[in-house]
C-alpha cells in the first residue's frame, strides 16, 4: 500500500508553522545575546569597585590595563552595532569613567589622615605625613624626589592643626649632574627624553584631604629627608621668643647651599612677624626601644 499523501493546504499550513518556528528560535537567541552597551557599563562598573578598593598605584595600574583592554575590545563591538548610543548610556559611561580616574589618583596619594579622638593628640603629624608622601610617591616612580615643601599651620607638637593646617609637596625630577669633563661654556647636560613624557605631581592636605595636580617633569632641586624633625625646630624657634601657642609656617628649602628650615609666625592684627632660619643638622634620634 503506497503512503498516503498529504494534502497541498495542510503542507502549506506546516511549512509556515516550521518557518514561524525557525524566526522564533532567531528571535529567542537574538534576545538572549548580550547588549554591547549594558555589557560595557556592568564590567566597566565592576572594574571600579576594584580600583576603589585599591590602596598603592601599582594595584591602580593593574586595574586600569584591565579596564583599557576590556574597554578596547568592547569598543569594536559596539561600532559594529547599528544602533546609536542613547545620552543616558553616554552620560553612564562617562560615570564609569570618573569614577574609575578618581580613585586610581586617591589610590596614588599617600593615606588620608586619621582623625583624633576626644582625649587623644591629633594624628596630623607632619614628619609622618612627609614621610609616607616619600614612600608612596616612591611607588610611582622611583625617580621622582621631593623639591618643595610648605607646611603651615603647624603647631608646636610637631602636628598639622586639625583647622587650619595645610602642606604643599612638590615632586621632580632631580637636578641634572654635570659631566666633570664638560669644558667650562659649553652647553650643560640635557634631561632624557622620557622625563618630557612624565607628568611630576604636587600633593595638597588641606582639611584632612589630598588633593593632586601634576605637571612638566623639569630637573629641579632635591630635598633629602630631613635630619630635625618638626618639633626640633618649634624647640628652637621658642628658644628665639617664638610663642609656643602659635601656629607656625615651616618649608624646608636649599640656603646658601644648604637644606634649611624657614620658620615663620606672621599675624598682622597682633603685631606678630617672626621669620627664623634654621639649619638642618640636627643629630640622629635614638629610637625608643619597644615595650
Amino acid at each position: 500500500m503506497s503512503a498516503r499523501r498529504a494534502p497541498y493546504g495542510a503542507k502549506t499550513a506546516l511549512l509556515v508553522a516550521a518557518v514561524a518556528l525557525a524566526g522564533c528560535d532567531k528571535k529567542e537567541e537574538a534576545s538572549t545575546k548580550p547588549d554591547p552597551y549594558m555589557r560595557m557599563l556592568a564590567r566597566g562598573a565592576e572594574l571600579g569597585e576594584q580600583m576603589c578598593a585599591c590602596k598603592d598605584k601599582p594595584c591602580a595600574d593593574k586595574v586600569q590595563a584591565a579596564y583599557d583592554t576590556f574597554a578596547e575590545a568592547q569598543t569594536k563591538v559596539i561600532s559594529a552595532d547599528n544602533r546609536k548610543p542613547s545620552v543616558d548610556y553616554e552620560n553612564r559611561l562617562a560615570a564609569v569613567q570618573r569614577r574609575l580616574a578618581e580613585c586610581a589618583t586617591k589610590a596614588a596619594l599617600p593615606p588620608e589622615p586619621a582623625k583624633a579622638t576626644p582625649g587623644t593628640a591629633s594624628t596630623q603629624r607632619l614628619d609622618e605625613l612627609i614621610r609616607s608622601a616619600r614612600e608612596r610617591v616612591g611607588q610611582r616612580d622611583k625617580r621622582l624626589v621631593l623639591s618643595k615643601l610648605v607646611a603651615a599651620y603647624v603647631r608646636a607638637d610637631g602636628a598639622l592643626d586639625k583647622d587650619y593646617g595645610k602642606l604643599e609637596l612638590v615632586f621632580k625630577m632631580p637636578p641634572l649632574k654635570d659631566d666633570p669633563k664638560r669644558p667650562i661654556g659649553a652647553p650643560p647636560p640635557k634631561p632624557p627624553p622620557d622625563n618630557a613624557k612624565t607628568d611630576c605631581p604636587t600633593w595638597r592636605l588641606e582639611a584632612g584631604k589630598w588633593d593632586e595636580v601634576t605637571g612638566p617633569c623639569a630637573p629641579d632641586k632635591e630635598l633629602a629627608a630631613a635630619k630635625c624633625t618638626v618639633e626640633q625646630i618649634w624647640a628652637k624657634a621658642i628658644e628665639d621668643k617664638a610663642p609656643n601657642t602659635a601656629l607656625a609656617t615651616l618649608a624646608l628649602d636649599i640656603v646658601d647651599g644648604k637644606q634649611s628650615w624657614l620658620f615663620s609666625i606672621e599675624d598682622e592684627s597682633r603685631g606678630v612677624d617672626i621669620k627664623k632660619t634654621y639649619a638642618d643638622d640636627c643629630a640622629p634620634q635614638l629610637e625608643k626601644p619597644k615595650p
